[in-house]
């Protein structure tokens, strides 16, 4: 699942991704990394709005040195397996979850009542959920 606006160029893509894959010359298909996620679209006239749930958010697959060298700055030279990157992950399921929310193709030559009542509807939606989720 990703939300780029270019071949490499991601402005609010926040999903995983595997450079590793990617550093090895693989193809750019296999840059995003899986990621167990719900994604619910919604259509109107105006807008249209995706809403994302990641319930377990799975980290990037960075370059850790097991397969690929890198540069330390700490060490002041390249490192390898002799100094492996451990990086941390989250476990704690629903615990540390992630939502993201999407806004596109808005109209902005729409009449004055329909943006009113887009937004009204909105407002409700969200006031609502807000109140579920905060007890």
């Amino acid at each position: 699942m990703t939300w780029g606006t270019g071949d490499l160029l991601f402005v609010n893509d926040l999903f995983p991704k595997d450079w590793k894959s990617f550093f090895c010359g693989r193809d750019t298909e296999y840059l995003k990394a899986f990621s167990d996620a719900a994604k619910i679209s919604v259509f109107f006239d105006l807008v249209n709005i995706d809403l994302v749930y990641m319930p377990l958010f799975n980290g990037s697959d960075y370059i850790d040195g097991d397969r690929l060298f890198y540069w330390n700055p700490l060490l002041g030279r390249t490192a390898g397996r002799d100094y492996i990157f451990h990086d941390e992950d989250r476990d704690a399921f629903f615990n540390e979850d992630e939502w993201a929310v999407r806004l596109y193709r808005i109209c902005f030559l729409c009449n004055q009542q329909k943006i009113r009542n887009f937004f009204l509807t909105m407002w409700y939606i969200f006031a609502s959920l807000y109140k579920d989720v905060c007890r």
